[in-house]
């Protein structure tokens, strides 16, 4: 009897220790054992400022071991000075990072669209209020109300067009930004134009669609030619979709239960939303150009002074959003602009000071889904520009360990404790049909319903984050990509499930049939 009664903690235990094991074996064999530093400082007098390199280095350092990350790369400036630039840690192949390792930078791309459009509205091709339609005249939404959207409206998130409202991905990426116009022809919006806030990636790959009209040329083309080029920013490149090749640029990692796993970005359209790579050097000088009112980090005029207060300037209804920038007072006051950017296994941040002309941005080549580890670094660089001493925020570190270690491991702990349930009860099926053989057929029945629920879950999955997702079921591999740790306790629960109902089933049968 004590033994029948050990044996779920038998079983659990030995499970605990194992996976354990294996996540500690795995977390101890792909961290690197050292985090080097390549840093370039350029800046007149820097280290007479707020900013001492010596404490950036070691604040970066510090924040890459502690949440267990393997390398990033930074650009901090001041108004038009480039103060700072570095590399930490190694790429996925074990190359060493430096200010000139290029980096997807994601969302921060909409700045760059903006930026583009802007250009073309000081050259009088383009006005922010008029319809889309006016420029791109295959912009057809199944929707009506399509055909009232502004400019200005796609550069502030307040089109209408929103997840819920888009059609299916199509089984293969676009080849051109011309062939994702034409896939939102299905699509109906969630709202008016102009009158809600909706964040959207496909509003920015109109916009970069309508710079390819307007300019009459490829999107990739025109950044070169008035952005990039021009501000020297030659280690910047654009892609459309992450199938892209990516020169120079290795595979990112997803952080799985504390440990580093490289592993390319799922396939998926970038765009004018998300489609650049940089390096933290061309960074430093896409921050001079916003920090000096459009000029380069050479004085060249990209854009006027107004242009760039307009883009710093939240102008979405009811948000703190606008062309690609969201406007934030940090707790002590201080106000600033700033945008993140996320791809799975990338995540990226550009923050602007405009009080007193500081910025910076930085890339991490590493994701996790709940954004602590960027949260660490946005947190002590913000206390780094304010001339505080650097400290990582309150639940990115927890009881010692990094945030996403800790979650990741609840769920490792729960996706044992499920298997411990179907272990346990496939083992004792035997038995518990002899028990329950004589047994009236609807409590027999009744007691494979907790099983039968069980064995439902991974297809519950997505319905339940479609439910908390406002009516949009990402599919497995969505969910997967994302957090990996919870699609694998639902198979566990499944898997459980499906093992104990099935064995039950025979064993009772098999019983029943002996018994007649």
């Amino acid at each position: 009897m004590i033994r029948k009664k050990l044996f779920p903690f038998l079983v659990f235990s030995l499970l605990l220790v194992l996976v354990e094991s294996a996540i500690a074996l795995l977390i101890h064999i792909n961290r690197p054992e050292d985090i080097p530093v390549t840093r370039v400082i350029t800046g007149f007098g820097f280290s007479s400022q707020f900013i001492d390199p010596a404490a950036v280095d070691a604040f970066m350092v510090d924040t890459l071991r502690r949440t267990g990350l393997a390398g990033a790369i930074l650009a901090i400036s001041k108004n038009d000075q480039i103060l700072y630039t570095a590399g930490y840690g190694y790429t996925s192949k074990g190359l060493r990072i430096t200010a000139d390792t290029p980096m997807p930078i994601a969302s921060l791309t909409k700045s760059f669209t903006a930026a583009g459009i802007m250009q073309l509205v000081e050259a009088g091709k383009l006005g922010l209020q008029n319809p889309v339609q006016e420029y791109l005249p295959e912009f057809e939404l199944a929707d009506p109300r399509g055909r009232q959207i502004t400019i200005r409206q796609l550069l502030n998130q307040t089109s209408g067009l929103g997840t819920q409202g888009l059609p299916p991905e199509p089984s293969r990426l676009p080849k051109s930004l011309a062939e994702r116009i034409q896939w939102l022809r299905a699509a109906t919006l969630l709202s008016d134009p102009g009158k809600k806030f909706q964040y959207c990636n496909d509003n920015f790959n109109v916009l970069a669609r309508a710079i390819e009209r307007v300019s009459g040329e490829p999107y990739a083309k025109f950044l070169e030619n008035h952005l990039l080029g021009p501000m020297n920013m030659h280690s910047t490149r654009f892609y459309l979709t992450t199938r892209e090749p990516m020169p120079g640029v290795d595979a990112g990692y997803k952080l799985l239960y504390g440990a580093l796993i490289a592993r390319q970005m799922p396939d998926e359209v970038a765009g004018g939303a998300g489609g650049i790579v940089s390096s933290a050097n061309d960074l430093a000088r896409w921050l001079v150009l916003h920090s000096t009112g459009g000029k380069s980090a050479e004085g060249k005029t990209i854009l006027s002074p107004e242009s760039i207060a307009a883009m710093h300037t939240a102008s979405a209804p009811g948000s703190n959003y606008g062309f690609g920038w969201r406007q934030e007072s940090l707790p002590d006051g201080t106000k600033t602009v700033h945008h993140s950017g996320k791809q799975q296994t990338f995540n990226a941040h550009q923050r602007l000071f405009p009080q007193t002309g500081y910025a910076y941005a930085f890339v991490i080549n590493a994701d996790h889904s709940f954004n602590a580890e960027a949260a660490s670094f946005i947190s002590g660089l913000n206390a780094i520009i304010a001339g505080r001493k650097p400290t990582i925020p309150p639940g990115a570190i927890t009881f010692g360990l990094p945030f996403s270690l800790v979650v990741d491991n609840v769920a490792a702990i729960l996706s044992i404790f499920v298997l411990t349930i179907g272990i346990v009860g496939s083992v004792r099926a035997p038995d518990w049909a002899v028990r329950r053989a004589k047994e009236p057929s609807w409590r027999v029945a009744s007691r494979f319903v907790p099983y039968a629920l069980l064995s439902m879950s991974i297809i519950v999955l997505p319905w339940l984050m479609g439910a908390m997702n406002r009516g949009v079921s990402p599919s497995l591999g969505v969910l997967f990509s994302v957090w990996p740790p919870l699609v694998i306790l639902f198979v566990a629960a499944s898997a459980s499930g499906i093992s104990v109902f099935a064995l039950r089933m025979i064993c009772i049968t098999s019983v029943k049939r002996r018994g007649r």
